[in-house]
């Protein structure tokens, strides 16, 4: 207690005072929180396997960590069983791992040079149909190589708008 004068006050803050400050404090860390989820959330394409992806690299890595690592298929499948198979791994079953390899591999794959990919590379690292790999290859074949995302959308039996996500990743 201090004394000024006559009165008397004390000079340490009351415990409703400490109390709120605390909860304000809380409150904001739970807020900036939620807020930074929500982002990572964002950050990741939507698409089949998103789900899978969440529950089962989202138990140890946050999205940031997954989708800063561009990866080859091949790559992929070695990086999700390693993970995986590690004790403290959530048990995924063999058809949700080839969805979540899937996933990885079409939306945080590396760049596919349609131009010298092979069809089975377009097919595996795109995550597309056989025939519209194929369709590619026949239009590079047929007119040359493909120069910008235009030529793209002009391959007959490609269905080009579920290559929209993929855009960033597709060089010529």
């Amino acid at each position: 207690m201090t004394r000024t004068g006559h009165e008397t006050r004390n000079a340490a803050p009351s415990r409703t005072r400490v109390v709120i400050s605390i909860m304000r404090i809380f409150l904001l860390i739970v807020v900036t929180l939620g807020s930074y989820a929500v982002a990572q959330a964002q950050d990741l394409p939507p698409g089949k396997g998103l789900d899978v992806m969440n529950g089962a690299c989202g138990v140890c890595h946050d999205t940031e960590r997954v989708s800063s690592a561009a990866k080859t298929r091949e790559d992929w499948v070695v990086t999700v069983n390693r993970m995986l198979s590690k004790s403290n791994a959530p048990q995924v079953s063999p058809a949700d791992n080839t969805i979540l390899v899937n996933y990885l591999t079409k939306y945080l794959g590396d760049d596919v040079n349609v131009n010298k990919a092979s069809a089975a590379e377009l097919e595996s690292e795109l995550v597309i149909t056989t025939a519209e790999a194929a369709a590619i290859v026949d239009a590079r074949k047929a007119n040359g190589n493909l120069k910008a995302w235009a030529d793209l959308e002009k391959v007959a039996g490609l269905d080009v708008k579920s290559l929209l996500p993929l855009k960033s990743r597709i060089k010529f």
